[in-house]
C-alpha cells in the first residue's frame, strides 16, 4: 500500500482510473492509521481523498464520513 500512497503523492494530475486507485489506497491507509491510534494522520489521508482525488463522488463520500467520525471522536482534531 505504501508504494501506491507514495506514487499518489507525486502524481498531481492522475488519470480518472489512477485517481480512483489512489483514493481507495488513501481510504485503506486512513483505516490503518486509525487502527494504529493515529487520528491526525488518518484525517490527513481522508482529506487527501477529498481534495486531491475527488473525481469519484462515492469515494469522496466515504472519506468525508470517516473524517466526520474522526472529528466526532477526537474533539479539537486538526492537521498541520
Amino acid at each position: 500500500m505504501q508504494p501506491i500512497v507514495d506514487q499518489a503523492n507525486k502524481d498531481m494530475a492522475p488519470s480518472p482510473s489512477d485517481g480512483a486507485t489512489y483514493a481507495k489506497a488513501f481510504l485503506v491507509y486512513g483505516r490503518v492509521l486509525e487502527a494504529q491510534k493515529k487520528p491526525r494522520q488518518a484525517l490527513e489521508a481522508y482529506l487527501t481523498v477529498k481534495t486531491m482525488f475527488y473525481q469519484n463522488p462515492a469515494l469522496v463520500g466515504q472519506a468525508d464520513q470517516r473524517a466526520k467520525t474522526l472529528y466526532d471522536q477526537n474533539p479539537g482534531l486538526g492537521i498541520d
